[in-house]
């Protein structure tokens, strides 16, 4: 039930239009950085292929007993190659046109999901969930004194999601508040 409460708050509908605007704006910001760093990628890749013909060119007239020690940085030289390709065909990847629209809608319905998963879930399950997701709960209430009893429904409330370092919204999350 609390489950289902919170899934209704949280997904309300203008809060479910600025969960998408954010998403959008988390998209169009990672495209705009790969884009920047896949120029600088080519460059280093390109400095890198000259060291290595520069390197297998001095490996072919070394002494006999330095070949070892060249091998070895020509090795170097290879593999900080083979990595710089490696970010080079990401920062392409993430650069492709996508659909944005259906990114996002994707990410609204897994969280729709996951809040029907969790309504099912074994209560130490959500526990951890929650422990995992969420930093603190501010939570406010009206005092009505009705006879000798003061009773204090529920006026209102703020969920912080965590957002420090190697948290799920560490690197998609200001400390914004939903």
């Amino acid at each position: 039930m609390l489950v289902r409460k919170l899934q209704q708050g949280v997904l309300s509908g203008s809060n479910v239009e600025r969960l998408r605007g954010a998403l959008r704006r988390q998209i169009d910001q990672c495209r705009t950085i790969s884009s920047k760093g896949s120029g600088g990628l080519s460059e280093q890749l390109a400095k890198r292929e000259r060291d290595i013909d520069r390197a297998a060119d001095n490996f072919l007239r070394a002494p006999a007993e330095v070949l070892d020690v060249v091998g070895k940085k020509l090795t170097g030289l290879k593999r900080q190659r083979e990595h710089l390709q490696h970010e080079l065909r990401q920062a392409e990847s993430v650069t492709r046109p996508q659909d944005v629209d259906a990114e996002v809608e994707t990410a609204v319905a897994r969280l729709w999901r996951l809040g029907e998963d969790l309504g099912q879930a074994e209560p130490a399950r959500r526990r951890e969930v929650f422990r995992l997701l969420v930093d603190r709960i501010e939570l406010r209430f009206d005092r009505l004194p009705t006879g000798k009893r003061t009773e204090c429904p529920l006026r209102s409330g703020e969920l912080y999601l965590q957002t420090g370092a190697g948290t799920i919204f560490g690197s998609a999350s200001r400390g914004d508040r939903i």
